[in-house]
């Protein structure tokens, strides 16, 4: 119950989430406290790994999922679709200050930033 009210919550500001469309084994970058839509085609049923880092419920739309990120890390989104081929999303969440980040290292290209765990290591 409070799945469904709070993706009926995330639909009212659905104006503003940006919607992707995936293909297996792909990799999706959000940040800690952001919010997407990611498309499916024919996702019947869903496993998420790492339930802590991100949060995902499915929209009143069949081929749509409303992923959060709730902390920095890595999480895996596992799908099966009605025909019973299988599909794998990666995703990554990052500070919220990871642009910031990337602006002061662009013109190092000897340093660079991998999120491991709950650590960003430079």
């Amino acid at each position: 119950m409070r799945k469904t009210l709070l993706v009926l919550c995330f639909l009212s500001f659905a104006s503003f989430l940006k919607a992707e469309d995936i293909q297996n084994n792909k990799k999706i970058q959000l940040k800690e406290g952001a919010r997407t839509i990611l498309r499916l085609p024919g996702v019947s049923t869903f496993l998420v790994q790492d339930p802590e880092i991100i949060s995902v419920a499915k929209t009143e739309r069949p081929d749509e999922l409303v992923v959060i990120g709730l902390k920095m890390g890595n999480a895996y989104i596992n799908c099966q679709n009605s025909d019973g081929t299988r599909l794998s999303v990666s995703i990554c969440v990052v500070p919220k200050y990871w642009d910031t980040l990337q602006a002061l290292f662009e013109n190092n290209p000897n340093i660079r930033m991998n999120i491991t765990g709950e650590h960003l290591i430079l």
